[in-house]
C-alpha cells in the first residue's frame, strides 16, 4: 500500500509538472513569444498603443506561468470542500484482484492490465494507465512493502493477467 497525504504545496507541484509536458510545453511556448513580440511593439510603437501592448503582454505572461496555478488553486479548494479538510489521504492499495485508489470518500479500480508504463524519477513513481490517468506513488510512502516488493507483484500479476 502507498499511502500519504495530499496538500495543497503536494497538489501545486503536480501542477508544475504537468505544465511542462507535451502540448502545454508548446502552449507556454507560444505565449511567451506572444508575450514577447508584444512588449518588443511596445517598445518600437507610438505612445498610444503602448498601454495595449502592454497588457496584451500581461495576458502572455499570465497565460504562460500563472493561469495553470490558479486553475489548480480552485481545483483544490472544491476538491478539499468535498472531502470535508483542507488536506486529505490517498492510499493506492495493491490487492490480488487489482489496484484500488481511495480518496476521501471515493474509491477507484484499476486492473493490473491497465497499467502500461512505470516511470520512476528520484522518490516518485508513475504508474501510466490504458485510460491516460496516472497513479503517483512515492518510494517513502509505501507501508507493509517497499517499492520493490510493489515493482515485482506488478510484473508478475501483469504476467498472470495476459
Amino acid at each position: 500500500m502507498n499511502e500519504y497525504q495530499v496538500t495543497w504545496k503536494r497538489y501545486r507541484s503536480w501542477a508544475a509538472e504537468n505544465m511542462v509536458k507535451g502540448a502545454r510545453l508548446v502552449m507556454m511556448i507560444i505565449w511567451c513569444v506572444f508575450a514577447l513580440l508584444c512588449l518588443a511593439l511596445m517598445m518600437i510603437d507610438n505612445l498610444a498603443f503602448r498601454s495595449l501592448y502592454f497588457l496584451l503582454a500581461a495576458l502572455g505572461i499570465y497565460r504562460a506561468f500563472f493561469r495553470n496555478f490558479v486553475i489548480a488553486r480552485s481545483q483544490y479548494r472544491r476538491l478539499a470542500q468535498n472531502y470535508g479538510k483542507e488536506n486529505w489521504t490517498r492510499r493506492i492499495a495493491f490487492e490480488d484482484d487489482g489496484i484500488t485508489l481511495t480518496e476521501g470518500n471515493l474509491s477507484f479500480r484499476y486492473d493490473y492490465s491497465d497499467i502500461i508504463n512505470i516511470r520512476e524519477k528520484g522518490n516518485k513513481i508513475w504508474l501510466d494507465a490504458s485510460n491516460k490517468t496516472v497513479l503517483r506513488l512515492y518510494r517513502d510512502a509505501f507501508a507493509e512493502s517497499d517499492w520493490d516488493e510493489c515493482k515485482r507483484r506488478l510484473s508478475k500479476m501483469k504476467k498472470d493477467n495476459i
